[in-house]
């Protein structure tokens, strides 16, 4: 005995391959999503009609829907973002109910630098502004990793007093454990100020979604530069 498998290919509406096979050769249920490789090429499953073994088995046939799974062109695939950081923050465990949630990929997308970093910034700017350069629509070809900064208020010796604007509240990163190790959230009109302090110093001053009028006024007091990554510049 054998089954009759017929695949049908959604994208075109053909027939598009037919195999007798027997019965032990096919699994106990094809679920939508599922993918399967027939004839050289890889399928992922629509919908299987009918859709239970036992009825496959009755009626000695089974029609298969599916849309043929094509690799992807690296060469193709565009990033949504011109650079990142290179490390996030050190975690600990602690109570993240009414901490402030960051995104992984906002950390440190604008910040507050040392003006001794200028060479380091500089240098990070030249390789943004290449690959903004060459992006393609809605994304760029490459995506810039910046590892010159770990340290970006070093040298500096700022006090979480000095930045506090309001009420102070915890600081963790989405997919992360626990909260920032010594990481600290200011609330600034629809955006946040927050950073991280290490042996009483603010050693990470950065702000999300804050007026830029705020931030260079911030920075002017505190006598260091606003970084704006992803518009690769140095504000003001």
């Amino acid at each position: 005995m054998t089954i009759r498998l017929t695949l049908i290919d959604l994208s075109s509406g053909e027939r598009s391959q037919t195999y007798d096979l027997p019965p032990e050769a096919l699994p106990d249920a094809f679920s939508p999503g599922m993918a399967v490789e027939l004839g050289a090429r890889e399928w992922r499953i629509e919908r299987a009609e009918p859709p239970t073994r036992a009825e496959w088995d009755a009626k000695g046939s089974l029609e298969l829907f599916v849309r043929e799974l094509v690799p992807l062109d690296p060469s193709k695939i565009l990033f949504s973002l011109p650079t990142i950081e290179d490390a996030l923050p050190p975690t600990q465990p602690g109570d993240r109910t009414s901490a402030r949630v960051l995104f992984a990929d906002d950390w440190r997308q604008t910040e507050l630098i040392a003006p001794s970093l200028r060479a380091e910034i500089d240098a990070e700017l030249a390789d943004i502004r290449a690959i903004r350069s060459s992006g393609r629509g809605a994304g760029f070809p490459e995506i810039h990793i910046r590892k010159r900064i770990p340290a970006p208020l070093a040298g500096t010796d700022i006090q979480l007093e000095d930045v506090a604007v309001g009420p102070q509240k915890g600081l963790t990163v989405e997919d992360e454990p626990g909260v920032v190790q010594g990481g600290f959230v200011f609330d600034l009109g629809d955006g946040t100020l927050y950073g991280r302090v290490d042996g009483g110093r603010v050693v990470i001053l950065a702000a999300d979604g804050v007026e830029e009028e705020l931030l260079t006024a911030l920075a002017k007091k505190l006598g260091l530069l606003l970084v704006d990554w992803l518009g690769a510049r140095v504000v003001g």
